[in-house]
């Protein structure tokens, strides 16, 4: 056992002998841990010295500063902001308030990069949207002179059909002034015989 192992054990001792200053002990306990670089743990025991005493404002400082080295800025922003509530004539108060604004700057920068994101999501979508109208004016045009062109070949046909139907009633009429005059009419009284050789 080394001797951060070693003064975890006695500190662990001291919790039972020293009930009233347990917030110290766990304290104590989560800066052994964070000097081993044992976050998580040392997260435990900021939050179990917080616990027995709410008002303890280093264990805050201590947890937020963890939580912003593993990203976590809420729950720093939310620490700082409660150190500085107990404790807003320490030493460290500036630099507090200094990473409070820098962390608030990064949700705004955030947020700002959020919206600007949506609004070009909400761009490529009229984008979209307006080619899908051109395509359809498109077609539709189209579908237009299609139907214009249809149009225009029935009107051809239906023309061309009257122009044959007049020629031909114009012929009829002429076919029905011809006629074989009885004049032109020869007479056969012979008999016609085939050979069907």
């Amino acid at each position: 056992m080394g001797l951060y192992g070693r003064a975890i054990e006695i500190l662990d001792q001291a919790k039972n002998r020293f009930p009233n200053f347990a917030a110290q002990v766990y304290f104590n306990q989560g800066n052994i841990y964070l000097a081993q670089g044992m976050k998580e743990e040392s997260i435990a025991s900021y939050s179990q010295a917080i616990s027995q005493q709410r008002s303890y404002s280093a264990p805050y400082l201590n947890r937020a500063n963890i939580f912003v080295s593993i990203g976590q800025l809420e729950p720093a922003l939310s620490d700082y902001r409660l150190f500085l509530q107990f404790d807003s004539s320490s030493p460290l108060a500036p630099q507090v308030r200094q990473m409070i604004a820098a962390i608030e700057s990064e949700f705004a920068a955030r947020e700002a990069a959020e919206l600007a994101q949506q609004a070009e999501e909400r761009i490529r979508e009229i984008e979209r949207q307006a080619e899908t109208e051109r395509q359809q004016r498109e077609a539709e045009a189209q579908a237009r002179e299609a139907q214009s062109q249809a149009q225009a070949a029935e009107d051809r046909r239906r023309d061309l059909l009257n122009s044959v139907f007049n020629s031909l009633g114009a012929a009829s009429s002429t076919a029905t002034g011809l006629g074989a005059g009885a004049d032109s009419v020869i007479n056969v009284d012979e008999e016609i015989t085939i050979d069907s050789d």
